[in-house]
């Protein structure tokens, strides 16, 4: 029975949509450049590697805990007229205790908004005007922690800097449009949170966490460029390993050579050097928001998180993607040298 069950599992896994393996066509297009260059030269593959880079910490080690500010104003008169009330209601509703982190930072920019018109409200009392200088004071501090919470811990943000195993397509590849303009917003809202001044459009937020649990864009694009270093890696080694198998000069058979060269042409020409170029506009677009929306809060709230954010949105993954794409290149400018071949297609 029990042998039953397993080659039950086995055939199962074996599939092609069970999802036991998936094939990544952008990977397969690298896989199959390696294994050409591999046949010119008659010679092993060398093995892919991918390397070891920062994890994102787990969630209950990034998020921060936050106490809730107890106000004793519920019956103030004055906070019915100004709107307060009835947000602090909905908030304590059975409803309101269970929301998400969009949800929260939503209702603490939403109260921050309503707080400052009760304040300037002529009907106000000096002990509830007192009192809510106090609670703004309060909410301040803690605003960029629920800032924090939300970029980090919730799912849509979580999803995004998790790196998704497959790679963005290497033909079509995805608009980075929406994730780009939901870090834009969230970086307007960091530096509003530090100089006091809340983006107005509050429901925007929620047009943003639709359109992030649409898409994995900044989590393929981070894996995008890891792969793709690995990759460019392993083909320069492989090159460069069996560099002296390619014969080249007058009268000497270029064979060899010559098919090097149209392999070239035909996948890292017109196939892999527009999509590294994607990758690399996609990622310096992006890097700057990215280290608006995370940087001072990092830096405050996490050193668990400084690893990952060094890596990825400070910049070293596009440092050592860049160098990957230098080296590559540089081999290619060698070999064509000292065959003497033109760049062009023969």
């Amino acid at each position: 029975m029990k042998t039953r069950l397993k080659n039950l599992l086995l055939y199962f896994c074996l599939l092609p949509l069970s999802g036991c393996f998936h094939s990544d066509p952008t990977e397969d297009v690298f896989s199959t450049y390696l294994n050409r260059l591999a046949n010119v030269q008659d010679q092993d593959v060398v093995p892919f590697k991918a390397h070891s880079i920062p994890a994102l910490p787990e969630k209950r080690e990034l998020r921060v805990s936050i106490e809730d500010i107890r106000m004793g104003l519920l019956d103030a008169y004055e906070l019915r007229k100004c709107g307060l009330f009835q947000l602090i209601a909905e908030r304590n509703s059975i409803l309101g205790k269970v929301q998400d982190e969009f949800h929260v930072l939503h209702y603490e920019i939403n109260f921050s908004h309503t707080l400052k018109k009760c304040l300037v409200s002529s009907a106000l009392r000096e002990e509830t005007r007192s009192e809510l200088l106090n609670i703004q004071s309060q909410k301040q501090e803690q605003l960029l922690q629920r800032y924090w919470n939300t970029i980090v811990a919730s799912e849509e943000w979580n999803k995004q800097l998790q790196p998704f195993p497959i790679m963005l397509p290497i033909t079509q590849m995805h608009s980075s449009t929406p994730t780009l303009q939901a870090i834009r917003y969230f970086s307007d809202i960091q530096l509003g949170i530090t100089y006091d001044q809340l983006p107005t459009d509050v429901d925007t937020l929620f047009l943003h966490q639709r359109a992030l649990s649409k898409t994995r864009y900044l989590s393929q694009l981070f894996y995008s460029l890891q792969h793709s270093t690995d990759w460019l890696t392993t083909a320069t080694t492989q090159l460069k390993q069996h560099d002296k198998l390619i014969i080249c000069g007058l009268n000497r058979n270029q064979t060899k050579a010559k098919y090097l060269q149209n392999i070239f042409f035909r996948f890292y020409i017109e196939q892999i050097q527009p999509y590294l170029a994607k990758l690399d506009s996609d990622y310096q677009e992006i890097k700057p928001h990215l280290i608006s929306m995370y940087q001072s809060e990092h830096q405050a709230n996490n050193v668990s998180f400084t690893p990952y954010y060094g890596y990825y949105i400070e910049g070293k993954i596009h440092e050592n993607f860049k160098q990957a794409t230098i080296e590559h290149v540089r081999y290619w400018q060698s070999l064509f040298k000292r065959c003497n071949f033109t760049i062009g297609r023969q």
